[in-house]
């Protein structure tokens, strides 16, 4: 079930699901920010996730993949407002 919640410029999304690891409901909380249109096309990325079979490292269940902005422009969007932070912080480029 999603929960929406529209902003001029953010969407937050509530994605409820049950954990096929955990075996019970959770939640994630998506928050997608955009201040501009991109200029370059979105480029298809796999998603990458942690839940590998203990024995194989084989994943245990296909991740997908999602649109996301191209790196050059996900570069151009953090590097101006990092320059003016006083203090840096290496999480912005996570």
């Amino acid at each position: 079930m999603i929960h929406e919640n529209k902003g001029e410029f953010l969407r937050i999304l509530n994605i409820d699901y049950d954990s096929v690891v955990l075996d019970k409901k959770q939640s994630i909380k998506l928050e997608i920010g955009l201040r501009f249109n991109p200029l370059l096309a979105p480029v298809k990325q796999k998603v990458n996730h942690q839940f590998l079979h203990p024995f194989t490292k084989e994943p245990l269940f296909d991740s997908g993949s999602v649109n996301c902005l191209a790196l050059k422009e996900l570069v151009a969007e953090k590097m101006p407002g990092s320059s003016f932070e006083k203090n840096h912080c290496p999480a912005r480029f996570l």
